[in-house]
This record gives C-alpha cells, sequence and structure tokens, in this order.
C-alpha cells in the first residue's frame, strides 16, 4: 500500500491518477491508483488464478498480479440508521420492517435526547444495553458514565442508566448471552440468562433493580442483586461495609457484594483473584472471567 501514498482515488469516471490512461477503466475497479497499483482490492472477483494481469483483486507483493483473492476484511463499517421521527426502541423499529443488525437511533422518552444504539434485529428486534467482547472499553468508570453511557456501539459499551430506565418503563424482558474463551474448554462453553421481569427505578432511588423470572441453563446469579441500588467507585450504594465497586473494580447493582456482574475488568479467562472480572458465579465461579456477554432488552407489551 505504500506505493499508494498521497494518491488521489480514481474511478471509471473520475480520472485523478498519474497514469497517462484511466487505471479504473483498465483495471475494472476504483481505487487510490499512482500508475497504476501495486494493490487493489476493488478489482474483478476472477476466482483465484487468471490470465487477466492486474485487473482481479489485488496484493501484488504477496500473490502477484494474477491471482485475484478470494475473501479480505478490515476494520467492519456498519451503517449507522436514523428514522425520523426516532422509535423508543429497536423491537418498534423490527416492527417498521427494519430486519438487519447494526446501529440504529432510537429516544426511548419524548424527554431524553435520541441515542445510538446496537439493535440485534435477527432474533426479532432486541435494544442491546450492554456489551463485552474484548477489553478494548474501560468499564471502572463513575457515576455520570454510567449514568450517561458510553463505548463504542459496534464494540463494547454500556448504553447508561437513564436510557435504560426510560427503557424499563414499559414491561422488558432482559436476555444475558454469555460466553468462554475457546481453548479454556469450560463446561459450559457460552450460556445464556433470560428474565421475564427487568426494570430500574430513576436516579432518585439510584437506579434500583428489579429482575426475576429467570430461565436458563446455570443457576440464576442474579437473585442476589434484585432490589439492590446501582453503585459506582465514586457513589456507593450497597449493602457491604466497603464499597464493591472499588473493591471489585467495577460498577453494578451490588449487594453486599455480588454473585453476577458483567462489568468487570477483562481477565481473559481463569485467575486467582476472588469475585474479580467479568462473572457469572451460577455458571462459571468467582475465580474466571468471560470473553463476551451480551445484554438486551426488548418491550413484553
Amino acid at each position: 500500500m505504500s506505493h499508494h501514498n498521497n494518491c488521489r482515488f480514481s474511478s471509471k469516471d473520475s480520472d485523478n491518477d498519474q497514469d497517462t490512461g484511466n487505471c479504473a477503466q483498465l483495471y475494472g475497479g476504483a481505487w487510490w491508483y499512482k500508475s497504476c497499483h501495486n494493490a487493489n482490492l476493488n478489482g474483478l472477483y476472477l476466482n483465484g488464478a487468471n490470465t487477466e494481469n492486474s485487473r482481479g483483486i489485488n496484493w501484488g507483493d504477496c500473490w502477484g498480479y494474477e491471482y485475484s483473492l478470494k475473501n479480505i476484511e478490515g476494520n467492519q463499517t456498519v451503517t449507522r440508521i436514523h428514522k425520523q421521527p426516532e422509535p423508543i426502541d429497536c423491537l418498534a423499529l423490527h416492527h417498521q420492517g427494519y430486519a438487519e443488525d447494526g446501529v440504529y437511533v432510537i429516544k426511548p422518552a419524548e424527554n431524553t435526547s435520541a441515542t445510538d444504539v446496537w439493535c440485534d434485529m435477527s432474533n426479532g428486534g432486541w435494544t442491546v444495553i450492554q456489551r463485552r467482547q474484548d477489553g478494548l472499553e474501560d468499564f471502572y468508570r463513575g457515576w455520570e458514565e454510567y449514568k450517561n453511557g458510553f463505548g463504542n456501539r459496534v464494540g463494547e459499551y454500556w448504553l447508561g442508566l437513564e436510557n435504560i430506565y426510560y427503557l424499563t418503563e414499559n414491561n422488558n424482558s432482559l436476555y444475558i448471552y454469555m460466553e468462554t474463551f475457546q481453548n479454556d474448554n469450560m463446561n459450559p462453553f457460552s450460556a445464556f440468562a433470560e428474565f421475564s421481569i427487568f426494570r430500574i427505578n430513576d436516579e432518585n432511588d439510584n437506579y434500583r433493580l428489579t429482575v426475576g423470572g429467570y430461565e436458563g441453563p446455570c443457576a440464576d446469579s442474579m437473585w442476589f442483586h434484585n432490589g439492590c441500588q446501582f453503585t459506582s467507585k465514586d457513589s456507593d450504594y450497597d449493602a457491604s461495609d466497603d464499597n464493591c465497586a472499588v473493591a471489585y473494580k467495577r460498577a453494578w447493582w451490588y449487594n453486599a457484594c455480588h454473585k453476577a456482574s458483567v462489568n468487570g475488568l477483562y481477565l481473559n479467562g481463569t485467575h486467582k483473584e476472588y469475585g474479580h472480572g467479568i462473572i457469572w458465579a451460577g455458571c462459571w465461579g468467582q475465580y474466571y472471567s468471560l470473553k463476551i456477554t451480551v445484554m438486551k432488552l426488548r418491550r413484553s407489551n
């Protein structure tokens, strides 16, 4: 790609390359051509070895110019869909015919601002409120950040307690997907926890949690947190003498302290620090930190 550094983009109808001809027309794809290319990932799909010199999906310094690649991957680009007026959640969008998973704009209540969210449309219009997958996002944050939300909607994020509160003013189910690291050979490898009742109160009650109606293959680890207020490192409302959020480096609906908490440090599986990490004690105990968690809501009315 260094061959293409500082090159302008050329297409079949806009010739901005340094060649006397139009490289995009010559090689069947728009690109940052010089005169013309060492790499072109927008070429014709020619199914491997071919005699169309340089006209396929080429990376010349590795496979030459008479081989067209099958598959390339880079950082995923996700389309953001903003329909106005903004619907209250992903289920409303699903009812309107949107079927692709991705980032959508919702507005959970009239007195709130619109916000981006990941919608799980392939499973029926679930609104994702939390996701962990790679440890790239810092979840050891204070009250205001947990209130307002943080993170990358296509990666790890927390939607925000205010938005979760407004979403759960309607009757909602909560679904949590959890997955271990493949090489750890844990049993089970993955699990789910579904609750037919999930809501939180407003900030005046420190976002107190109500959760129940459990279904899943492992023991229910959220029962211990039912009725608990939310605690962060700078706002202590748990039932412990100490601040559980400080002790375990995560904000959560702590009792004294936790049997489940998926906002913890990203510790890559088995570890020696009791209760630390991304925990679901009823399935993997307090010494195993999960690889992936997804918390999502869907209205039941």
